[in-house]
């Protein structure tokens, strides 16, 4: 794949990534996808599909699909390409080395 992804294993709050081990702020339910239904606030947008490095350091947040409040991710279809899918019904193929949406389409 590249550099950012490498065997991710999920332990409730934790990622274990190669042989490191950590803690997240949020609960995890794909790789580095908070789950969408964590955030105590239920109005705005909540970028929650990030890469880390082996430090657990961000490097870079996902754009979202939209701008409306409510926004998110909830489902990684594919690891390669990354391709996500966010509340608002937008299947979005992410740029891996970015975060930036190469190609999103709606599909409700």
């Amino acid at each position: 794949m590249n550099g950012y992804f490498e065997k991710v294993v999920i332990k409730g709050g934790k990622l274990e990534v190669g042989e490191e081990s950590l803690e997240m702020q949020l609960p995890v339910i794909e790789a580095v996808l908070h789950d969408p239904d964590s955030r105590a606030e239920k109005y705005g947008q909540f970028p929650n599909l990030i890469a880390i490095d082996r430090s657990g350091t961000t490097v870079w947040t996902a754009e979202l699909p939209t701008k409306e409040s409510g926004d998110a991710y909830y489902r990684i279809a594919s690891a390669e390409p990354l391709i996500v899918y966010s509340v608002f019904s937008y299947s979005c193929r992410i740029d891996p080395q970015t975060g930036k949406i190469e190609e999103k389409r709606f599909f409700k």
